[in-house]
């Protein structure tokens, strides 16, 4: 058994008694909300659940390293009378990277009769902490990675910018 589905078996037998389900990819594994099974789908339901969070961990084995991605998916959905007609909006929006979503907190009794409790934050850090307990490294996410270097390669773009404005303003100026 790989590093990778050690990793995957351990997050999956966390999230036993939860609305997770772990999805393996290429090079990891997917932790969202399980809404193909229709005990949890109707619990979310009953909950207004309009927000999910998606975690996508990849590892690279090779560095014993793992990166968790986050992805916070919301849909909004209205209808009723208003103005003396039929009204319906629906709006959805999804925000990618390492997403701090701490407002979230749902307790309740889930299909099993058993106490559910879901934090988008306690889910990520149990997913983290079986990583660094297995030896593996945290890493950032590809979106913080593209985030770094974006700002690292603006540095010398801004210095090369400021001299050609510069240089053409001096020869402007003779």
């Amino acid at each position: 058994m790989t590093i990778t589905e050690q990793f995957a078996a351990q997050v999956r037998a966390a999230i036993v008694q939860t609305p997770f389900v772990v999805t393996p990819i290429e090079r990891g594994f997917v932790v969202e909300f399980n809404l193909h099974d229709d005990r949890w789908w109707l619990f979310l339901q009953h909950h207004n659940i309009s927000a999910t969070m998606r975690y996508t961990v990849t590892v690279d084995e090779q560095r014993r390293r793992f990166r968790i991605n986050d992805t916070l998916k919301r849909i909004r959905w209205r209808s009723g009378l208003a103005n003396g007609g039929l009204t319906a909006s629906f709006g959805a929006s999804i925000q990618s990277g390492r997403v701090i979503y701490r407002n979230v907190l749902i307790t309740g009794t889930g299909p099993d009769g058993g106490f559910v409790e879901y934090s988008p934050e306690r889910e990520r850090a149990r997913i983290k902490q079986i990583g660094i307990d297995l030896g593996l490294k945290p890493g950032m996410g590809t979106h913080a990675l593209i985030g770094l270097w974006g700002a690292v390669g603006a540095v010398p773009a801004v210095a090369i910018v400021g001299g050609i404005v510069w240089g053409i303003v001096a020869l402007l100026n003779r």
